[in-house]
C-alpha cells in the first residue's frame, strides 16, 4: 500500500528494504533517496503530493494528510498539508513538540544529516501501519512487512498466530512474523549509531475526568460544541465529489448530514437485503438525493485468488470477516478517489463504549488495582467468538502452553498504556488500542490501496472533546443522539439500523440490553451455538462450494507442533460438512483453518504445521 520505507545502516553491506514490494497497482509511484547511513522512500498514488524532500540539513519522507495544527491559528499554511517540505518547515519552526498538534493521519521519517540520526513518527492513532525490524547491521522500517523480508522466507511468530486466532488481530507491537514488529500509536522511534534504537510515546489519551476547561457545561452547550466540531471536521476533509459508506448507524448519517443536500455524494451500502443497515442507508440516500449503490459480495470459486491477494496486501493482518472491504474499495474507485469515512468512530471518538447506557460502572473511578481486576475479566471475554488458544481444549496443549503466557503479557502491556480514570474511559482506550488499531485500521489500510480515505470521526478536536466531558453524556450515545435530533432532524427521522425506529435518546435502551446480555452470557460461560457474521459475507463463501473450500485449505499430516486439532471431526471433509450443516463451533474452526492456510501459503511456504495429533484418546 502507499506509505514510507527505509533503513538506517549500522554496518556496510546492510540489508536493504525493497520498496517495490509495496507497489501493487500501476498508479502507485515510488521515490527513494539515499544518504550517508541509509535510505528513505515513499510509495504514493498519482496526483497526491506526498513524497521525499531534502535540503542541506535533513531528508524528510511523508505520507498522509494534515488538516489543522492544533493551538496554532496562523493562516500561512495551505491545508491539507501533504508535501514533505512543508512538514519539515513546521518541525524547524516549532520543534518536535508540533508532532502531537498535527491533526490528521500520517507517517513521517526525518533523517538529520549532521547528527546522523533517523526519527520515524506515526499519528496519534497509528492509522497507517508501520513495521520495523532490528538487525545487527541495520534498522529497517516499511508500511508493509513484506518489504522487510530481504528476499528470505520469513519465520512465523507463534505468539502472533495465537493472538490472531484468539482476538482476530495481534496485540501491541506483535505481528505474525518473527522479528518484525509494528509501531504502536503516537510513537517516535529514533536510531543513531551510538545510541541504538529508542522508542518513545509522544501523546496519550487525556486521563482527567470532565473538566472541559474548568467548568461543566449545560447539555445544550455540549450539543452546540459537538455540532460545530463535527461540521468543521467534515468541512476540512470534503472534496468536490464525496463518497460515503452509508449505513443506518450514527457516524455515516452524520457525515452525510454535515455535507448538506447541495454536496455531490456517492453513497454505498452492503448487507442482507431488508436489514436495518440497508433500509436505513436507502432512506437516507433518498432524503439527501445521493447517487446510491447497493453492493453484493458473492464470490464463489473466485474467492481463493481474491483472498490470497488480500492476505498479501495486508501482511496477513486483515480480519477474515472484513475481506468484503477489498471489493468495496475497488468498486468505489470507479466513482471517485476521496471517501469520508466514519469507520471506527464509536471507539476512537469516545462517544460509545463496549457497554453503554445501562451499565452502571461506566462512570466508576478505577485505580491501578481495580484496573488489573477489571482487565482480567475483559481478557476472559475479549476473544469475540473466536477460538481462544489459552482455554480451548480443542487446541494442542503444547501450542497453548507455549504461547499463552506471552499473549497475556502483550495484553497487559496494552492495559498499562491506557490512562482512563473511569471504567468507561479505560475500556474505550483499550478498544481503541487493540480492536480499532489492529483490526479496523488494517481494513482501512486495505481500502487506501485503491481510494483515498479521510476520517472526520478521528479529528483530534472531537476526540479531545469527548474524552474530557462528563461520562454521563456518553451513556447510550445520548449527546450524539440529541445533537443529531436538534441540528439534523431529517437525518434523525430515518430509522436506525439496530432499533428500526427514528433516532431517539431512549431507543438505544434495546441496544444496551442486548450488549449487556451478550456480556453476561460470556461471563457466565455460555458459548455461542451459531456463528454470526454481520454482513453474511464469510458465511456465504463457506456455505457455497466444498470444492472451492478444499482449494484454500493446507493439506498436511498431523504433527506434535500442529495448531488445530480436528480429531472430533475425523477429516477436513467432515469438518466442512458439519460447518455447512450449521454447527457454529465447526464453522469458526473451519474459518480459522482457511485464514491460517492462506497466510501459510502466501508467506511461509506452507511451513507452519497446521494440524496437531489428538490430545485425547480416540
Amino acid at each position: 500500500m502507499p506509505g514510507i520505507f527505509g533503513q538506517y545502516n549500522k554496518k556496510k553491506n546492510s540489508n536493504h528494504v525493497d520498496g517495490k514490494r509495496m507497489c501493487h497497482e500501476q498508479f502507485h509511484l515510488l521515490q527513494e533517496v539515499t544518504f550517508t547511513k541509509g535510505a528513505c522512500g515513499v510509495v504514493t498514488q498519482d496526483l497526491i503530493p506526498n513524497g521525499i524532500y531534502q535540503d542541506e540539513e535533513y531528508v524528510a519522507a511523508f505520507y498522509g494528510e494534515i488538516f489543522e495544527i492544533l493551538e496554532y491559528k496562523e493562516n500561512e499554511w495551505d491545508y491539507p498539508i501533504q508535501r514533505p517540505e512543508v512538514v519539515l518547515k513546521l518541525l524547524k519552526q516549532y520543534g518536535e513538540s508540533i508532532i502531537s498538534k498535527l491533526n490528521g493521519t500520517f507517517l513521517l521519517a526525518i533523517y538529520d544529516k549532521k547528527e546522523e540520526r533517523l526519527a520515524v513518527y506515526n499519528d496519534r492513532f497509528g492509522i497507517y501501519p508501520l513495521y520495523y525490524r532490528e538487525l545487527d547491521n541495520a534498522f529497517m522500517f516499511a508500511t508493509e512487512a513484506k518489504a522487510l523480508f530481504s528476499g528470505e522466507i520469513p519465520q512465523a511468530d507463534k505468539v502472533g498466530l495465537a493472538e490472531m486466532l484468539s482476538f482476530d488481530y495481534c496485540l501491541e507491537s506483535r505481528t505474525i512474523f518473527k522479528g518484525i514488529k509494528q509501531m504502536t500509536p503516537a510513537n517516535k522511534i529514533s536510531v543513531t549509531e551510538g545510541g541504538g534504537v529508542e522508542k518513545k510515546v509522544y501523546w496519550t489519551f487525556q486521563s482527567f475526568f470532565g473538566d472541559m476547561g474548568g467548568r461543566r457545561m449545560k447539555r445544550s452547550e455540549y450539543e452546540a460544541r459537538l455540532y460545530h466540531l463535527q461540521k468543521a471536521a467534515v468541512s476540512r476533509r470534503k472534496d468536490e465529489i464525496n463518497m460515503i459508506g452509508l449505513t443506518g448507524g450514527f457516524d455515516s448519517r452524520l457525515i452525510l448530514a454535515s455535507l448538506g443536500k447541495d454536496a455531490k455524494v456517492e453513497t454505498f451500502t452492503f448487507g442482507k437485503p431488508g436489514s436495518g443497515d440497508v433500509i436505513g442507508a436507502s432512506q437516507l440516500s433518498d432524503v439527501y438525493s445521493t447517487s446510491h449503490h447497493y453492493l453484493d459480495f458473492s464470490k464463489g470459486e473466485d474467492f481463493y485468488p481474491y483472498a490470497e491477494d488480500i492476505v498479501y496486501r495486508t501482511d496477513g493482518m486483515c480480519w477474515f470477516d472484513r475481506f468484503y472491504i477489498y471489493d468495496t474499495a475497488k468498486i468505489k474507485s470507479e466513482y471517485g478517489n476521496i471517501e469520508l469515512s466514519g469507520t471506527g468512530g464509536d471507539a476512537l471518538s469516545g462517544q460509545k463504549n463496549n457497554f453503554t447506557g445501562l451499565f452502571p460502572n461506566m462512570s466508576m473511578r478505577i485505580n491501578k488495582r481495580k484496573r488489573e481486576r477489571i482487565s482480567k475479566k475483559i481478557f476472559c471475554a475479549i476473544s469475540r467468538g473466536r477460538l481462544s488458544v489459552g482455554k480451548d481444549p480443542s487446541y494442542n496443549k503444547s501450542f497453548a502452553s507455549e504461547t499463552w503466557k506471552m499473549v497475556q503479557d502483550d495484553f497487559y502491556e496494552a492495559v498499562r498504556a491506557c490512562a482512563g480514570r473511569t471504567f468507561g474511559a479505560f475500556t474505550m482506550q483499550l478498544k481503541a488500542r487493540s480492536l480499532e488499531k489492529n483490526c479496523t485500521c488494517v481494513s482501512l489500510s486495505l481500502c487506501e490501496q485503491f481510494i483515498r480515505l479521510r476520517y472526520p470521526v478521528y479529528d483530534y478536536n472531537i476526540v479531545d472533546f469527548f474524552n474530557s466531558m462528563p461520562q454521563k453524556y456518553r451513556y447510550g450515545q445520548n449527546l450524539y443522539i440529541s445533537m443529531i435530533k436538534k441540528y439534523y432532524p431529517e437525518a434523525a427521522a430515518v430509522p436506525h439500523s439496530e432499533t428500526g425506529k427514528p433516532i431517539h435518546r431512549f431507543n438505544v435502551v434495546s441496544v444496551d440490553l442486548e450488549t449487556i446480555g451478550s456480556f453476561l452470557k460470556g461471563m457466565l460461560g455460555f458459548e455461542k451455538k451459531a456463528y454470526h457474521n454481520t454482513f453474511g459475507f464469510v458465511k456465504e463463501i463457506i456455505l457455497s462450494d466444498k470444492g472451492a473450500l478444499r482449494k484454500m485449505i493446507c493439506e498436511q499430516p498431523e504433527t506434535e507442533d500442529g495448531i488445530f486439532d480436528i480429531s472430533n471431526y475425523g477429516t477436513i471433509d467432515n469438518l466442512i460438512d458439519r460447518a455447512q450443516g450449521g454447527e457454529g463451533y465447526a464453522f469458526i474452526l473451519l474459518k480459522n483453518i482457511i485464514q491460517i492456510s492462506i497466510i501459510n501459503k502466501v508467506f511461509f511456504d506452507e511451513k507452519i504445521q497446521m494440524y496437531s495429533k489428538s490430545i485425547t484418546a480416540n
